[in-house]
């Protein structure tokens, strides 16, 4: 069984050492104790167990429809808006204009 030092688990996580500490720390990834001071060695193996630990599973597309943008107001005055009759449109503009006091 190969043992990688903390260096070499970094390198293939593609993370720094330190990054390395904080995940034994937090207990995401597994790892072997070697000595009394607490010097960390990760097997493969343990690199393997954390990296399918943590894939994120495919999201289905959300099947949206189109959105259609409004036609902006024009020279000459307003562009009329398909399904808002005039009275509509006026009170649509006061609730914004209050909501922009």
């Amino acid at each position: 069984m190969r043992l990688l030092t903390t260096q070499e688990a970094a390198d293939i996580l593609a993370v720094t050492e330190k990054r390395i500490h904080e995940l034994c720390r937090d207990g995401l990834l597994s790892y072997v104790r070697i000595d009394g001071r607490g010097t960390r060695r990760v097997t493969p193996e343990q690199i393997h167990s954390f990296i399918e630990s943590q894939k994120v599973p495919v999201r289905k597309p959300v099947d949206r429809k189109p959105v259609r943008a409004l036609p902006s107001p024009q020279k000459g005055g307003e562009k009329e808006v398909v399904g808002v009759d005039e009275k509509g449109l006026s009170s649509l503009r006061k609730e914004i204009e209050a909501l922009c006091r």
